[in-house]
């Protein structure tokens, strides 16, 4: 990874870049040192990366994009997730721009991960530090299956990467720096919940579509149809007794598509 390129492009946006060849977590580690707003790091491999619920986030060295930046925002308690959904939009924009003709098979799935083809390349996990105060320091760490030819046989149905799915190698700080560039670009969307969603919702895989959550309250597995997205970032599913329900990320996970 061109590590030069990414400082210089940059200069006046970014005020820390940190790479590492090896570390267990950007996350982790913008945590403990209790990194500053405007900090970027980077690395070739995590050895604990994660996603939602502390699910392991599987990688290879050198060929997938790894990496946490540190924002700051002023927020209400009760509007952070809006980071959430304008990262994964922003990132999907991204990764939009530089495929072109190769991404029509591109899709968002609620509440923090991209598709291609019906299959996961990319995660993200946003933790907030400061979550008393007006302005809070996200820790937003987004992985991205970019040039990993093979996964194991217990996720290779679910996952995927864009080599796999498009046959195109894309140099990863590319990636690195269209994400960066339009995440500083697009910011006026936090402040515009209507454009922000319905943004997500034109993009959202399951917009209308039978699926099947799994409830954590009790662990439970139901079927439902997905009647839209609130801007709050609520899912709204009519289940299938027909009544009306609202969930949010913290309350079910989907699982598969009927």
């Amino acid at each position: 990874m061109d590590t030069g390129k990414i400082k210089d492009t940059l200069v006046g946006r970014v005020n820390n870049v940190e790479y590492f060849d090896e570390i267990d977590s950007t996350n982790d580690y913008a945590k403990k040192n209790n990194s500053p707003d405007n900090t970027l790091i980077l690395c070739d491999y995590q050895t604990e990366g994660r996603g939602r619920f502390k699910r392991k986030w599987d990688a290879v060295k050198g060929e997938d994009l790894t990496f946490t930046l540190v924002k700051s925002f002023k927020l209400a308690i009760d509007d952070m997730q809006l980071v959430n959904f304008y990262t994964t939009y922003v990132t999907f924009s991204a990764l939009k721009e530089l495929l072109g003709e190769n991404s029509s098979a591109l899709r968002l799935k609620w509440p923090n991960d991209i598709l291609i083809g019906g299959k996961k390349i990319c995660g993200i996990l946003i933790e907030v530090k400061d979550v008393n105060k007006l302005e809070k320091r996200f820790i937003i760490g987004i992985g991205i299956n970019v040039n990993q030819e093979s996964f194991p046989d217990d996720i290779k149905k679910k996952a995927t990467s864009i080599l796999i799915e498009t046959g195109e190698k894309l140099k990863r700080e590319d990636l690195l720096l269209k994400i960066m560039d339009l995440f500083y670009e697009m910011s006026d969307l936090i402040g515009d919940k209507e454009s922000l969603f319905s943004l997500w919702k034109d993009n959202f895989e399951h917009m209308g579509k039978k699926i099947k959550i799994r409830k954590f309250v009790d662990d439970i597995e139901v079927s439902a149809l997905v009647k839209g997205l609130r801007t709050d970032g609520g899912l709204e599913l009519e289940m299938e007794d027909g009544s009306m329900q609202v969930y949010y990320s913290g309350e079910i996970s989907l699982t598969y598509d009927n």
